[in-house]
């Protein structure tokens, strides 16, 4: 609703869908209320161009680390409205023969200070995502 009022992309904290068989697998939802065509009334979106997409974290994951060429971790927090860090997922992914996907391990949840208290400032990087009207922050660390 928020997406269709405002006539911009809104992004959902995270949930787990009823079909989920991993209780841990999170997912969020990003709303598109479309764009106008050059037939609508100016300033109105058709309905018919509003659109949905699941984002499953694993699978995002899963993708990120396809071919990845060194081993690390990838953490992932959604910034929710009161400024608190929420967390998606993580996957840490080795590389066991170059050239060839990853091996990929998903990560217990861990808060976010806990995860900055393990590793030194000089051993991380912290990465601020600008997605729909939301952010993540993606934090990376070699294993």
């Amino acid at each position: 609703e928020s997406s269709w009022e405002t006539k911009k992309p809104v992004l959902t904290n995270r949930l787990t869908t009823i079909q989920e068989t991993d209780a841990a697998a999170y997912a969020v939802i990003i709303y598109h209320p479309g764009i106008p065509l050059s037939t609508d009334v100016p300033g109105e979106y058709q309905r018919a161009t509003w659109t949905s997409l699941l984002v499953r974290i694993p699978s995002l994951l899963d993708r990120v680390g396809f071919l990845q060429e060194e081993n690390l971790a990838i953490f992932m927090y959604n910034i929710l409205d009161n400024g608190g860090r929420e967390f998606l997922g993580a996957a840490s992914f080795t590389i066991e023969e170059k050239g060839q996907p990853a091996a990929v391990e998903y990560i217990d949840e861990i808060e976010f200070e806990d995860l900055i208290d393990d590793h030194d400032s000089d051993r991380r990087l912290i990465k601020r995502v600008s997605i729909a009207s939301g952010s993540w922050d993606v934090v990376v660390v070699p294993i």
